[in-house]
C-alpha cells in the first residue's frame, strides 16, 4: 500500500523506485541438481536436467524454498521438456523450449538461469504490487516526465529558429508545457498578422500608385522612378511573404502529430518508463523503445502514449527508407533534402530540363547507389557536374527515394479515398475538386513535398517539345512511384494502374488549382 500511496502523492520523485526495490527483494534461482547420470541429456542443459521423472518426484526434489527449480522430460506431449519452479508455497510447471535461446513465452534468454530469474522477479512483483501495476499507467505523470520536458525544449528551440523573435514577459506560476503552448499560439498568431499586414501594404501601395497616374494623366520621370521603387518594394514584400509562408509550413510540420515506432527492447541496467516514470522490471524485454526518438516505456504504457514523437537523426541514422514525416521533423526542414537537392540540380544545370526522356530514362545504377550511400552518410552531397554529368542519374535517385518510402508520398488512406471518390467522378472539373479535397488531408510534410514535386514536374512538361515528357508521360513514370495500395494483391494493383496515372496527370496539369488553399 505504501507504493500505491506514493503514486498518488504529488511530492513523488521524478523516477519512482518502488518496483525497483521489489525486484531487488525477489528470490534468486536455485537449481536442484541431479545426483544421477542422466542419459541423452541435451547439451544445452546442465545438472538441473533430471530426465524422465514424475510430477510427484519433481515436487519432492524441489522442496519448499522459493526459487528452487529443475528441468524434467515430460510425456505430455512426448519428448517435451517441463520447467518446475517453486514460489509462494506452490510449484509452477511450464513447457520450456530451446532454439538457440531458452523461452517459455515471448521473452528469450541465453541461459535457463536467466529465464528462471526473470520469472521469479515477475512473480514477486505481481504478488506485492498487482494493484500498483494496474493503476500506474492511468495515474501517470507524463506531463512532468523528462521526455516531455525535453520535447518541449526541442520544439521551442526549433520554433525560435524558424519564427521571428517575440518579446514576451516571463510566465507567472505556469508549467513548462502551458508556457510553451501559450508562446506557440502567440507566435503563430503574430506570423499570420505579419503576413496580412505585408499583403495589405503591398495592395495599398499598388492602388495608391494607380490613382496618382489616373489623376495626372501623364507619367513623368518622377512617376517612373516611384514606380520602380514601388515595384522593388513589392518584390521585397512578396519575398517576405513567401518567407512567412515557409515559416508557417515549417511550424505546422514541427507541431504535427507523429506516432512513436516502438520495438521490444532489452535494457541493460536499471531503466525507467518515460510515460509512468516507474521502473521497468525484469532481465530482458523489460519494455519497448521508439526507434525514432528513444522514448522508452512499459509495453502497456506505450499503448497509451500520445502521438508526440520528436525524431532525432542520432536514432534514424539514414535518409533513404525512412518515413517522410520522421525525416522532415528530424532535420527541421519542409521537404526531404534528397527531393530538394535533386530538383534544384535538375533545374540549375544548363539544358538538363530539356534532356530527352527526363525521368523516363534510367541512370547508371552504380552512380545512383553511390549517391544514395552518400546521402545516408551526410546531407552535404556534391553533385559534381563532371563526376555525375548524366542528369538521368539525378532523376533516378529522386525516383529511388520515393519508391523506398515506407509510407508513399500519397498515403495509403488518401490513396483509398482518391480511388473510391474518382469512381463517381464523370468530368475532369469534378475530378480536380475531388483530388484537391483528398490531397488536403495529407500530413503537412507529405502535402508540401508533393506540392513541390508537382510544381517541378509542371515545369518539366513545359519543355515537352524537347524532352518528350508531357503530362501523360510523366504520369506513367510517377503514378506507381507516388502512390500504391496497402493491399499487395497484384490483380488489384493492375486494375488501379490507369486511375493512378490519371490522378498523377491531373496533379501535374492542375498543380496551382489543387495545392493553393
Amino acid at each position: 500500500m505504501d507504493g500505491i500511496n506514493s503514486l498518488r502523492s504529488h511530492s513523488i520523485p521524478v523516477w519512482k523506485t518502488y518496483l525497483y526495490q521489489l525486484q531487488l527483494q525477489a528470490p534468486y534461482p536455485k537449481p536442484i541438481l541431479s545426483q544421477k547420470n542422466v542419459p541423452n541429456r541435451p547439451s544445452y542443459y546442465g545438472a538441473e536436467y533430471h530426465g524422465m521423472i514424475s510430477r510427484q518426484e519433481s515436487e519432492q526434489l524441489i522442496g519448499n524454498v522459493d526459487g528452487n527449480f529443475l528441468v524434467r522430460e515430460s510425456n505430455n506431449p512426448p519428448g517435451s521438456v517441463t520447467l518446475a519452479i517453486r514460489f509462494n508455497n506452490e510449484t509452477k510447471n511450464y513447457k520450456v523450449y530451446y532454439d538457440g535461446a531458452f523461452y517459455v513465452g515471448e521473452k528469450r534468454f541465453d541461459t535457463i538461469i536467466d529465464l528462471v530469474h526473470d520469472g521469479l522477479i515477475s512473480f514477486y512483483i505481481e504478488k506485492h504490487a498487482s494493484n500498483y501495476i494496474a493503476m500506474m499507467a492511468e495515474e501517470n505523470n507524463y506531463a512532468e516526465s523528462p521526455y516531455v520536458a525535453s520535447r518541449t525544449a526541442l520544439l521551442a528551440r526549433q520554433n525560435r529558429q524558424s519564427l521571428p523573435a517575440q518579446k514576451t514577459s516571463p510566465p507567472q506560476s505556469q508549467s513548462v508545457h502551458t508556457n510553451f503552448q501559450r508562446q506557440h499560439n502567440q507566435s503563430q498568431q503574430n506570423v499570420h498578422q505579419q503576413f496580412q499586414q505585408q499583403f495589405q501594404q503591398t495592395f495599398n501601395s499598388s492602388l495608391h500608385h494607380q490613382l496618382l497616374q489616373q489623376a495626372s494623366g501623364t507619367m513623368t520621370q518622377l512617376d517612373k522612378e516611384n514606380r520602380l521603387f514601388s515595384d522593388s518594394e513589392s518584390r521585397s514584400q512578396l519575398n517576405s511573404s513567401t518567407k512567412s509562408n515557409n515559416i508557417i509550413d515549417r511550424f505546422n510540420i514541427m507541431n504535427s502529430e507523429k506516432p512513436h515506432r516502438f520495438k521490444a527492447q532489452n535494457f541493460k541496467g536499471p531503466h525507467w518508463c518515460d510515460f509512468c516514470l516507474n521502473f521497468m522490471w525484469g532481465l530482458v524485454s523489460q519494455g519497448v523503445k521508439c526507434q525514432d526518438c528513444g522514448f522508452q516505456a512499459h509495453k502497456k504504457c506505450s499503448e497509451r502514449t500520445p502521438a508526440d514523437c520528436e525524431p532525432q537523426m542520432r536514432y534514424i541514422k539514414r535518409i533513404f527508407g525512412v518515413d517522410l514525416t520522421t525525416l522532415v521533423k528530424a532535420t527541421n526542414s519542409i521537404r526531404p533534402v534528397v527531393i530538394e537537392r535533386c530538383i534544384e540540380e535538375i533545374e540549375r544545370r544548363k539544358g538538363a530540363i530539356e534532356s530527352e526522356g527526363l525521368y523516363r530514362v534510367s541512370g547508371f545504377s552504380d552512380a545512383i547507389e553511390e549517391l544514395r550511400l552518400a546521402f545516408d552518410r551526410s546531407d552535404n552531397v556534391d553533385f559534381n557536374d563532371f563526376k555525375y554529368n548524366d542528369i538521368h542519374v539525378i532523376c533516378s535517385l529522386l525516383k529511388l527515394y520515393l519508391r523506398q518510402l515506407p509510407i508513399p508520398l500519397i498515403t495509403f488512406e488518401v490513396y483509398n479515398r482518391l480511388i473510391e471518390s474518382l469512381n463517381s467522378a464523370s468530368q475532369n472539373l469534378n475530378a480536380i475538386q475531388i483530388i484537391k479535397s483528398c490531397i488536403q488531408e495529407l500530413p503537412p510534410a507529405h502535402f508540401l513535398t508533393l506540392k513541390y514535386l508537382m510544381e517541378h514536374l509542371y515545369k518539366v512538361s513545359k519543355y515537352s517539345a524537347k524532352n518528350q515528357m508531357n503530362y501523360e508521360n510523366l504520369a506513367i513514370v510517377f503514378g506507381p512511384t507516388l502512390m500504391r495500395s496497402i493491399n499487395p494483391d497484384p490483380i488489384l494493383a493492375l486494375k488501379n494502374t490507369h486511375k493512378e496515372q490519371k490522378i498523377t496527370e491531373l496533379l501535374i496539369a492542375n498543380c496551382s488549382a489543387i495545392f493553393d488553399k
